[in-house]
């Protein structure tokens, strides 16, 4: 069993590697390990441990559960990106479930969505993601219809409510909602 997820963490690191060039050392170093740390992972030299395998996966965009055998609550705090006024966020972090490509926005004003009569409120927490980074994710699946949110350097952030993926200005990064808190 444990070959699967050694297997997996190799997969996982050449695929990471192919697409943002950094070294093992680099990595171990960025994420505040000893530098020849996660070269003893890759090789297997070195069993994993779970929050490595957490933060791992976080870097790498997957689930956890792909790099080491899990239960299905592992949490893991996210740092709250942005807030939809631009206002400073009421708490640097959001406990979550661990899960691939997440990112975090606080609702601490209501945000009306274009395309539907509804708004999500203020109080909210919004688990958002690139557009490219969607995927099949169990935890959180993809809905029919999307939701995008606009995040804006210049004004307050926007959701869409549309099939298409939105148009956005150099100055705006767009987001799909993967889902939303409202505790």
């Amino acid at each position: 069993m444990e070959e699967i997820y050694a297997k997996n963490l190799k997969e996982e690191w050449k695929r990471f590697k192919n697409k943002n060039g950094k070294t093992q050392t680099s990595v171990s170093i960025e994420l505040g390990w000893a530098e020849a740390t996660l070269g003893l992972y890759v090789s297997g030299q070195r069993a994993l441990s779970l929050q490595h395998a957490i933060d791992l996966a976080a870097l790498f965009d997957c689930d956890v559960r792909k790099l080491y055998p899990t239960p299905d609550n592992v949490t893991r705090e996210y740092p709250v990106s942005f807030t939809v006024s631009g206002n400073p966020s009421p708490h640097p972090t959001k406990k979550l479930r661990q899960t691939a490509g997440t990112t975090v926005c606080f609702c601490d004003v209501d945000l009306w969505i274009e395309g539907a009569a509804l708004a999500v409120p203020a109080g909210a927490t919004m688990i958002i993601q690139p557009p490219e980074a969607i995927t099949n994710d169990p935890l959180w699946p993809t809905m029919g219809s999307r939701y995008w949110v606009i995040h804006s350097t210049k004004r307050n952030a926007r959701m869409i409510l549309s099939p298409e993926r939105p148009q956005i200005t150099k100055d705006e990064t767009l987001y799909h909602l993967l889902g939303t808190i409202f505790v």
